[in-house]
């Protein structure tokens, strides 16, 4: 843990540490504007695809609840939106 005098001074005095410190801001905004934004979407459906669409791809099975939480949704609403897109991924490939 950095004490906060040591962290006005490293800022004050350190280019590189004032440009990350900036970046690392930067990045928690957008991250929370992405947040604000998935939150007030209406439905599972619309929510995991906007954090899919931010983050890529879902994490390994086993912290699938940690997003279920941070999206706003049950652990158990967020498994059953997961099933139905597998459903019709598959049912869509069976065509």
């Amino acid at each position: 843990m950095v004490l906060k005098p040591d962290l006005l001074r490293a800022l004050e005095t350190d280019v590189a540490v004032a440009s990350a410190w900036a970046s690392h801001l930067a990045n928690e905004v957008q991250r929370a504007r992405l947040l604000s934004e998935i939150l007030s979407l209406k439905t599972v459906k619309a929510r995991l695809k906007a954090w899919i669409a931010w983050n890529g791809a879902l994490p390994p099975r086993g912290r699938w609840h940690m997003i279920a939480t941070e999206i706003g949704v049950t652990a158990e609403a967020f498994y059953r939106e997961i099933a139905r897109e597998r459903r019709a991924a598959n049912s869509a490939g069976d065509r």
